[in-house]
């Protein structure tokens, strides 16, 4: 499915296409995307997007809980990964400040 987006006022035509994934992308009218919604994930991870730092756009993606299924409000639980200097490795990072708090004794990975 796509749209073309014009303004009259606009000399760049550019072009918004909503891919089979998902994926919600702004392409300048070169093709080259300018803007994508996988690179900005909320609190669901579709089947293509990627989390962690991408070095090549500067970009760091991670996942945010929602406060509750109506309020979109961001809670202390983040879903982080990052690739700290090691060769074809990830670090998972899993950060639960609202679960040490609680009576919740449920162990999860944090490294140092």
């Amino acid at each position: 499915m796509s749209y073309i987006v014009t303004d009259t006022s606009c000399s760049n035509a550019t072009n918004t296409t909503l891919l089979d994934s998902g994926n919600l992308i702004l392409l300048d009218q070169h093709s080259q995307v300018l803007w994508q919604s996988f690179d900005y994930p909320t609190d669901t991870l579709l089947p293509g997007m990627k989390l962690g730092y991408d070095h090549s756009t500067g970009i760091s993606r991670s996942l945010v809980s929602w406060k509750s299924s109506q309020d979109p409000a961001p809670v202390p639980s983040t879903y982080v990964t990052w690739d700290d200097d090691l060769r074809d490795s990830t670090i998972s990072r899993i950060v639960l400040e609202y679960l040490r708090n609680s009576s919740y004794n449920h162990a999860c990975r944090v490294p140092d």
